[in-house]
């Protein structure tokens, strides 16, 4: 886009889910984005096998074709969610990116560029790492910490807190401070909003059922994933 003085890249983790990665790499969002970070790989502490390894690599082959180098795909098998999660602020520092907006394959967004592009710019001499992300979850609105500014100085912690979700655990490595929390702060005269221009739709509807049960399993054996 034009003239920006920002670099953006997608965060995605994905296990063979081609039919969610094709709806949530639409044109439009991988035209505005710079670099697109998928880490493809199956959580440690699952069983259930792969089916459409072939369709995938079809479908990263053909964006790859038509928008070279712009796609960055890792395999990362049998490791903990964080491990997978902690790829992508690695490779969003290695690019030196600006921002990284973090996706799953069970996810799409609705994007205005317009306004996403001018949020981006002003977001620059913010003093916060983590902004808040306007999210639809299954029919409820909620707001998501999804975009990360200064992603690789970032990375995800294990947490053995009760009801906490170690991908919900962000640390910047320097400093040692948690920045998930800053995006809570965001506007503090109207606590739900968000960075406007871009939103966030949580859907499972493109997954098969036994994929779905399969993951409502892992999510039960590991509740501080």
């Amino acid at each position: 886009m034009g003239n920006r003085t920002y670099t953006l890249g997608l965060g995605i983790n994905s296990w063979d889910d081609p039919f969610g990665l094709q709806k949530l790499l639409s044109d439009k969002l991988i035209s505005f984005t710079d670099k697109i970070i998928i880490v493809e790989g199956r959580y440690k502490e699952r069983d259930d096998k792969d089916k459409y390894l072939s369709v995938i690599n079809s479908f990263i082959k053909k964006i790859d074709n038509k928008h070279p180098d712009k796609i960055s795909f890792s395999r990362l098998f049998n490791k903990r969610q964080i491990d997978k999660r902690n790829k992508y602020f690695q490779i969003a520092g290695d690019k030196r990116l600006d921002y990284l907006l973090v996706i799953d394959s069970d996810e799409y967004v609705e994007l205005d560029s317009w306004l996403f592009d001018n949020e981006l710019d002003r977001l620059k001499s913010h003093k916060f790492n983590c902004f808040p992300i306007f999210a639809n979850n299954m029919g409820y609105e909620m707001k998501f910490p999804r975009l990360f500014k200064n992603p690789g100085s970032l990375e995800y912690r294990e947490t053995n807190v009760s009801g906490a979700t170690s991908h919900a655990s962000v640390y910047n490595r320097i400093t040692g401070k948690e920045v998930i929390d800053e995006s809570n702060h965001y506007d503090e005269a109207d606590k739900k909003s968000c960075v406007k221009g871009l939103k966030i739709f949580h859907n499972k509807n493109l997954r098969e059922n036994d994929r779905v049960l399969s993951d409502e399993i892992y999510y039960s054996m590991v509740p501080n994933r």
